[in-house]
């Protein structure tokens, strides 16, 4: 793994090569691989934080689906009571679609 000072010495010496008027001497193959370096630890935080989204999203999906089947044995007896179940059962649907 690469540390901050590494990498700070690596751009200098690329930024050093452009300053020169000399980039073209860099191949492709080395920017490439210096940009790699640059934005792999930026690239995997990124990822982390996406994966551990994507579980809270998961979690909360699944209590949804809990609270929701707890209202199994409920009969509305008004119509706003109807209107909230069917609200309620809209809501968890569209919850399980988005995590498919």
């Amino acid at each position: 793994m690469i540390n901050n000072k590494e990498l700070i010495e690596r751009q200098k010496y690329l930024f050093g090569f452009i300053q020169a008027g000399r980039a073209s001497e860099l191949s492709i193959t080395t920017a490439t691989e210096e940009l790699a370096y640059e934005i792999a630890p930026q690239l995997a935080t990124a990822l982390e934080q996406a994966e551990t989204e994507n579980e809270q999203l998961k979690e909360s999906v699944r209590e949804a689906k809990e609270i929701f089947t707890g209202m199994d044995g409920f009969k509305p007896e008004t119509a706003p009571e109807a209107y909230q179940q069917r609200v309620l059962r809209q809501m968890y649907e569209a919850l399980k679609g988005g995590m498919l």
